[in-house]
């Protein structure tokens, strides 16, 4: 599916200022792209970069020419991305931008974009030179940036900015979507814990790094009744060796965060999803789990941990015994 039809059926508000935008040609120089986790802002971000250079605009992208296809797989040259979901962006790599973009246009569009994904994972240094971009915008150059923490986005980016918020589609609903698309239950009710756009959950469960983060987060789920010591003696022995990258180990900690969170929603008698993996994989007999909203603190820190370069063994042996 075209990512233009998800922006049509559940992003109308977005789907409409851009419309209008592009077809009376009222474009801003900048544009914050701004929603909670989960929203696929980079996609978003990708397909107005794609609208600024299609080349059969109707009046957006068709996703479908030479140029939409080579800002896809970033092979068009006057197209740049920044990624913060890896780690911190710093100064050397705005000014890797700045300086690319202070040349002549090597495409025949003569049109620069550039996508910084999670501007919020910017150091201090690299948002003064992004500032100083923003202020003084060359002709025919578009930023477009992205943010998950809006609060966290200084004033003076977002003054220089458009914003466009992305709503988030109510979790129940997509995993109704998935399920009617014939995502299997467990996956669909894994990935909407950190993905709001059902089109893209197919991808999702062919990918090698959520199948790996899946099976290691089964053998947790069912050992957690066990005493500390057996639970801490599986994690050294069948978890912790097998889970070597940063997507694995995020996924994973994304459904520990999913378990626990449920768990505790069902302690205080709040209203939980229609679909409950904590009732499908632990059942009703919810003793021996002793989870508080420490261990949910403790889950969410270590998601935040992960991109400080803290070694991952290290990290994942904490976590359990701490948990």
């Amino acid at each position: 599916m075209k990512f233009s039809e998800y922006l049509k059926k559940d992003q109308p508000v977005a789907w409409k200022l851009l419309t209008n935008s592009f077809s009376l040609h009222h474009l801003t120089h900048a544009y914050l792209l701004s929603g909670e986790l989960g929203i696929p802002l980079k996609e978003c971000a990708f397909f107005l970069a794609k609208s600024f250079l299609c080349l059969h605009p109707d009046p957006l992208a068709d996703e479908e020419c030479r140029i939409c296809q080579r800002v896809e797989h970033l092979t068009y040259n006057d197209f740049l991305f920044l990624d913060g979901s890896n780690g911190t962006i710093k100064k050397d790599d705005v000014r890797n931008v700045v300086g690319d973009f202070s040349k002549t246009p090597l495409e025949t569009r003569h049109i620069l974009v550039y996508v910084i994904h999670l501007v919020e994972n910017m150091t201090t240094e690299a948002i003064n030179s992004l500032l100083k971009f923003l202020e003084e915008p060359q002709k025919d150059t578009y930023a477009i940036l992205t943010s998950e923490n809006e609060a966290r986005v200084l004033p003076t980016i977002l003054s220089r900015c458009e914003v466009i918020r992305l709503r988030k589609i109510p979790q129940d609903q997509v995993i109704e979507e998935a399920l009617n698309d014939g995502i299997k239950l467990e996956d669909a009710l894994l990935i909407s814990s950190y993905l709001n756009n059902p089109s893209s959950f197919k991808n999702e469960t062919e990918d090698e790094a959520y199948q790996n983060a899946k099976s290691l987060f089964r053998v947790a789920a069912e050992n957690f009744k066990k005493p500390k010591a057996e639970q801490i003696f599986i994690w050294e022995k069948d978890l912790i060796p097998f889970l070597t990258g940063k997507k694995d180990a995020r996924l994973f900690i994304n459904f520990l965060i999913l378990l626990v969170r449920e768990i505790l929603e069902s302690k205080n008698g709040k209203k939980t999803l229609s679909y409950s993996y904590a009732k499908i994989f632990i059942g009703d007999d919810e003793s021996g789990l002793n989870f508080t909203q420490s261990s949910l603190a403790l889950l969410l820190k270590a998601r935040q941990d992960l991109d400080m370069n803290i070694g991952l063994p290290l990290l994942l042996e904490h976590l359990i015994r701490s948990l």
